[in-house]
C-alpha cells in the first residue's frame, strides 16, 4: 500500500490533477509492455513502474528537457541529412535544410524520438547497473564465505 501511495504521489505531482493521475494508472502503457501501471503493480512489479516514473520525471524536468532534447534532435537531424546520401537515400526537400528551417512537425517528431530513445537507454543503464550491483553482492558474499571457511580451516589446523 505504501508503494502505491508513493507512486501515486509521484505521478500526481507531475499532473497536479486526480483525474489525469487516475487515468494514467489505468491506461495500458506501451513503455510497460502495453500493461497499465495498476496491472504492473498488481503483478508485483511496482519497482518497474517506479523506475519508469522516475525516468520520465527526470526527462521532463525543465532543466534537462527542452535544451538537451532540442540539441540532441538537432544533432540527429544533421547526422541524418549528412549520412542519407551515403546510403543512397534522398530526404524530402522540406527537411533537407538546416535545423532552424526544418518544419515544426518534423522537429516535434525528432524531439519525441530522441526523448524515447534516451528514456529507453536510461532504463537499460539502470537495469544494467542494478544487475552488476547484484553480481558484486553475490561475489562478495562468496568471497566472505571462502574467507570464513579458510579461517576456520586454519584455526582447526592450529588447534590440532
Amino acid at each position: 500500500m505504501r508503494e502505491q501511495i508513493k507512486l501515486y504521489t509521484l505521478v500526481f505531482n507531475h499532473f497536479k490533477d486526480d483525474d489525469k493521475t487516475n487515468l494514467w494508472f489505468k491506461t495500458p502503457n506501451p513503455n510497460l509492455g502495453n500493461v497499465s501501471p495498476n496491472q504492473m503493480i498488481d503483478m508485483g512489479r511496482g519497482h518497474k513502474v517506479q523506475q519508469f516514473i522516475e525516468t520520465a520525471i527526470e526527462l521532463n524536468t525543465p532543466a534537462s528537457n527542452a535544451d538537451s532534447v532540442d540539441e540532441l534532435a538537432e544533432k540527429f537531424h544533421e547526422c541524418y541529412e549528412r549520412l542519407a546520401p551515403q546510403f543512397n537515400y534522398e530526404t524530402t526537400q522540406a527537411s533537407r535544410t538546416d535545423w532552424a528551417n526544418v518544419p515544426e512537425n518534423n522537429k516535434k517528431l525528432m524531439r519525441a524520438v530522441c526523448k524515447e530513445v534516451v528514456a529507453d537507454t536510461i532504463t537499460q543503464l539502470k537495469a544494467t547497473n542494478k544487475a552488476q550491483a547484484n553480481e558484486i553482492k553475490h561475489l562478495s558474499k562468496q568471497y566472505l564465505e571462502l574467507l570464513s571457511e579458510t579461517s576456520e580451516a586454519k584455526i582447526t589446523r592450529e588447534v590440532n
